[in-house]
């Protein structure tokens, strides 16, 4: 175990990791497990629509496919754009966080622009406390 405190640049991410090692564990890959279970389920329904409509089961089959193919598509690219964003904000405050070392600072698990304003706020709040001290 090292002794060196963690900061954004030298913290280890499993999302990371070269694409083909990704593939032995898909659960761990961000979005992947979202996206997955929301094209199946409008694959599933999309498929059944055409069927009832058409009566053809291999044209549902192939309706419901596409349909699953192109939700989890979709559905990933939207929440991997939310994802990398939060983790830049999260890094940004990670690294503002690091730029006063000695300081008391609490985070809480707040998303997007909340996660900085906390920091903000900690970091005000670790003042007051260091001043009493």
């Amino acid at each position: 175990m090292s002794s060196q405190m963690p900061t954004a640049s030298n913290s280890s991410n499993d999302a990371e990791l070269p694409s083909f090692l990704n593939l032995m564990n898909l659960v761990r890959v961000p979005c992947f497990r979202q996206a997955m279970l929301g094209g199946i389920w409008v694959g599933a329904a999309w498929g059944g629509f055409s069927y009832l409509r058409n009566r053809n089961i291999m044209q549902a089959c192939n309706t419901a496919v596409f349909a699953w193919a192109g939700m989890s598509g979709l559905s990933w690219v939207i929440c991997r754009v939310g994802y990398r964003e939060k983790r830049d904000k999260l890094r940004h405050a990670v690294e503002e966080m690091n730029s006063s070392p000695g300081k008391m600072v609490v985070v809480q698990n707040l998303p997007g622009d909340d996660l900085v304003e906390a920091v903000r706020t900690g970091k005000a709040k670790a003042a007051e406390y260091n001043e009493r001290k």
